[in-house]
Protein backbone atom coordinates (compact mmCIF):
# COMPACT_ATOMS: atom_id res chain seq x y z
CA UNK A 1 0.00 0.00 0.00
CA UNK A 2 3.20 2.05 0.07
CA UNK A 3 2.58 3.08 -3.75
CA UNK A 4 -1.02 3.83 -3.19
CA UNK A 5 0.05 5.89 -0.55
CA UNK A 6 2.80 7.82 -2.54
CA UNK A 7 0.64 8.05 -5.69
CA UNK A 8 -2.38 9.80 -3.65
CA UNK A 9 0.23 12.52 -2.09
CA UNK A 10 1.64 12.83 -5.62
CA UNK A 11 -1.95 13.28 -7.09
CA UNK A 12 -2.82 15.96 -3.99
CA UNK A 13 0.44 17.60 -4.30
CA UNK A 14 -0.35 18.15 -7.98
CA UNK A 15 -3.78 19.15 -7.42
CA UNK A 16 -2.23 21.96 -5.17
CA UNK A 17 0.13 22.49 -8.04
CA UNK A 18 -2.89 22.68 -10.69
CA UNK A 19 -4.35 25.46 -8.43
CA UNK A 20 -1.80 27.66 -7.59
CA UNK A 21 -0.96 27.96 -11.21
CA UNK A 22 -4.23 28.77 -12.31
CA UNK A 23 -4.52 31.50 -9.48
CA UNK A 24 -1.36 32.77 -10.88
CA UNK A 25 -1.66 32.91 -14.21
CA UNK A 26 1.12 30.48 -14.72
CA UNK A 27 1.67 27.49 -16.62
CA UNK A 28 -0.05 24.21 -15.28
CA UNK A 29 1.99 21.24 -13.83
CA UNK A 30 2.20 18.18 -16.66
CA UNK A 31 -0.86 16.46 -15.38
CA UNK A 32 -0.70 13.37 -13.78
CA UNK A 33 -3.34 10.34 -13.61
CA UNK A 34 -5.34 10.30 -10.70
CA UNK A 35 -5.59 6.98 -8.54
CA UNK A 36 -8.29 4.69 -9.34
CA UNK A 37 -8.62 4.22 -5.39
CA UNK A 38 -8.57 7.92 -4.97
CA UNK A 39 -11.29 8.39 -7.46
CA UNK A 40 -13.81 5.77 -5.71
CA UNK A 41 -12.77 6.57 -2.25
CA UNK A 42 -14.18 10.46 -3.01
CA UNK A 43 -16.51 9.62 -4.76
CA UNK A 44 -18.28 7.46 -2.07
CA UNK A 45 -17.33 10.03 0.09
CA UNK A 46 -19.18 12.68 -1.72
CA UNK A 47 -22.20 10.45 -1.65
CA UNK A 48 -21.88 9.09 1.93
CA UNK A 49 -21.90 5.63 0.74
CA UNK A 50 -20.04 2.32 1.29
CA UNK A 51 -18.25 1.20 -2.09
CA UNK A 52 -18.44 -2.66 -3.10
CA UNK A 53 -16.57 -3.45 -6.21
CA UNK A 54 -17.68 -6.72 -8.30
CA UNK A 55 -13.64 -8.31 -7.66
CA UNK A 56 -12.76 -6.66 -4.68
CA UNK A 57 -15.80 -7.85 -2.59
CA UNK A 58 -14.81 -11.48 -2.28
CA UNK A 59 -11.00 -9.71 -0.99
CA UNK A 60 -12.69 -6.84 1.43
CA UNK A 61 -9.47 -7.12 3.06
CA UNK A 62 -7.49 -5.66 -0.22
CA UNK A 63 -10.90 -3.01 -0.16
CA UNK A 64 -10.55 -1.75 3.25
CA UNK A 65 -6.62 -1.27 2.93
CA UNK A 66 -7.00 0.68 -0.11
CA UNK A 67 -9.84 2.84 1.09
CA UNK A 68 -8.12 3.00 4.48
CA UNK A 69 -4.90 4.31 2.82
CA UNK A 70 -6.51 6.83 0.20
CA UNK A 71 -8.03 8.30 3.92
CA UNK A 72 -5.07 8.08 5.69
CA UNK A 73 -2.89 10.01 2.77
CA UNK A 74 -5.50 12.58 2.24
CA UNK A 75 -5.56 13.31 6.33
CA UNK A 76 -1.49 13.65 6.33
CA UNK A 77 -1.46 15.46 3.21
CA UNK A 78 -3.91 18.15 5.11
CA UNK A 79 -1.85 17.86 8.26
CA UNK A 80 1.20 18.56 6.59
CA UNK A 81 -0.21 21.19 4.66
CA UNK A 82 -1.62 23.38 7.86
CA UNK A 83 1.46 22.65 9.71
CA UNK A 84 3.54 24.19 6.68
CA UNK A 85 0.92 27.11 6.84
CA UNK A 86 0.97 27.60 10.22
CA UNK A 87 4.82 28.02 10.22
CA UNK A 88 5.08 30.19 7.68
CA UNK A 89 1.80 32.27 9.41
CA UNK A 90 4.50 32.53 12.32
CA UNK A 91 7.37 33.44 10.30
CA UNK A 92 5.57 36.36 8.15
CA UNK A 93 3.19 37.15 9.47
CA UNK A 94 0.36 36.62 7.34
Amino acid sequence: MDGLRNAVLEYLAYLEEKEAAASSGLPSPDAIEQPEALRIYWSCKAMSIPYIAGGLEDQPHILVKELLTCMSSEDEYHREKARLSEMLQEKFGK
